[in-house]
């Protein structure tokens, strides 16, 4: 049977194995205040300062539709009064990991035609249905591709909706990877099986979330400006790398707000309005919420706690072996490549294995030798880290009445994150040869 060449579907997860929904926790309750003027989270400018566990919401009591706030002038791109860290821009295409579209790339189509060439995946695996031309579109995108967060059940995000203080600490416990707590929570508004429990003992063990003075915790009130600055502070601990000089607003007045606010600010993970002042008390979207966690990722660049280049490439090449002997063996359950992957690269795994498996069966045979294998380290922060890699693989393709045999090469960017204490692969993108 003729092999055949098959794009990337637009929804990869749709019909494959069962993977846990990364929604937020919503609440219809929730309102968004109005505020004249806009935040100052541009992400074209400062390229989400490049220079480089989740909770499923079970609950079904929950209302997944909360308050959008409708104002136009919310989708419009702000205006940014901070320096931030450049990159130089380059052109990307979302991969599944190479050794899974070296086959559909070596068919009886492009074998000899295309040396060189793999096919790319077009789109993004989720694809949020309402950011498209939002200012924080790039950093949501990131976090989906992180799998930090994923949106809601009908392919929105709702970026201008509200988010609450547990919907919040829930998406800072992810991206922090803070390991679970043994704490008994105490307050009276929080009981055993709420989604949130586990995130809160959490956040209380490592300090970062607390209560009111009257002992409550208010999980479904509006998380402010102030308290998200405040708990993503206390998150990255002292690993913020400072950006620039600065102090305060001048709405920020003295108390438990004013060091964190002033953190966020000198390591740009914040910026004022137009008008120079915070808003401390205003309840946080969505959005923001996307960016202030990407931005504090990238913050954490302090060079003795960054990982040692050895223990990223190592994860890659290792990867690229796992899934490699995979192949050569016929074992399309990838269970010792997913074992290295998360989010985006995760899902373009699962995506693939059934359409090999089906190649597989039509008595195609598949062998990787790689010749060379070069892996370095780009970009690296604490938390976070991009990995350069070149390869040359000879693949050999046999069928019945059939066997060809080629050389391809090319060069892709992964980036990894930490999760579970360990480096994982979230996105792989291959580099335009123009």
């Amino acid at each position: 049977m003729p092999l055949k060449c098959r794009f990337f579907r637009s929804n990869p997860l749709q019909g494959r194995l069962p993977q846990p929904s990364l929604a937020i926790e919503e609440d219809s309750s929730l309102q968004s205040n109005h505020f004249s003027k806009e935040e100052n989270f541009s992400c074209e400018n400062n390229e989400l300062r490049k220079n480089s566990h989740s909770r499923i919401n079970d609950d079904p009591s929950k209302n997944n539709h909360p308050r959008i706030n409708n104002d136009p002038r919310k989708d419009r791109e702000p205006r940014a009064n901070f320096v931030d860290r450049k990159v130089p821009a380059r052109v990307v295409k979302k991969k599944s990991p190479l050794w899974l579209r070296l086959f559909p790339a070596l068919s009886l189509f492009s074998l000899f035609l295309f040396a060189g060439q793999v096919m790319a995946a077009e789109a993004p695996y989720v694809s949020m249905t309402d950011i498209q031309g939002h200012w924080a579109a790039p950093a949501i995108q990131e976090c989906v591709d992180m799998a930090i967060v994923r949106g809601n059940p009908d392919g929105t995000f709702r970026p201008n909706a509200t988010i609450s203080r547990a919907e919040f600490l829930a998406l800072v416990v992810r991206a922090f990877d803070i390991p679970a707590g043994t704490e008994e929570v105490t307050f009276p508004d929080v009981k055993k099986g709420d989604w949130f429990l586990p995130e809160l003992e959490a956040a209380q063990k490592a300090g970062i979330a607390g209560g009111y003075p009257d002992g409550t915790f208010r999980p479904t009130k509006g998380v402010s400006r102030a308290e998200m600055v405040a708990m993503v502070v206390r998150a990255a601990r002292q690993d913020l790398s400072p950006l620039r000089a600065g102090s305060t607003f001048p709405d920020v007045p003295d108390g438990w707000m004013t060091e964190p606010v002033r953190q966020a600010l000198q390591s740009g993970i914040v910026g004022g309005y137009a008008d120079g002042r915070f808003y401390p008390d205003k309840q946080a979207s969505r959005a923001e919420a996307a960016v202030v966690m990407l931005r504090a990722l990238y913050a954490m660049q302090v060079p003795e706690k960054q990982p040692d280049d050895q223990q990223l490439t190592a994860q890659v090449i290792a990867s690229e072996g796992a899934g490699i002997d995979e192949m050569n063996h016929q074992d399309y359950s990838m269970t010792k490549s997913l074992q290295y992957t998360i989010g985006q690269a995760r899902a373009m795994t699962i995506s693939q294995a059934d359409d090999l498996a089906a190649y597989g069966a039509s008595g195609a045979r598949l062998n990787i030798v790689p010749q060379t294998q070069n892996a370095v380290v780009s970009q690296k922060r604490q938390r976070t880290a991009q990995v350069r890699y070149h390869f040359t693989y000879e693949i050999t393709v046999t069928a019945p009445d059939l066997e060809k045999q080629n050389v391809v090469d090319g060069t892709l960017i992964y980036s990894l994150r930490i999760q579970g204490g360990e480096w994982k692969i979230y996105k792989i993108e291959s580099v335009s040869s123009s």
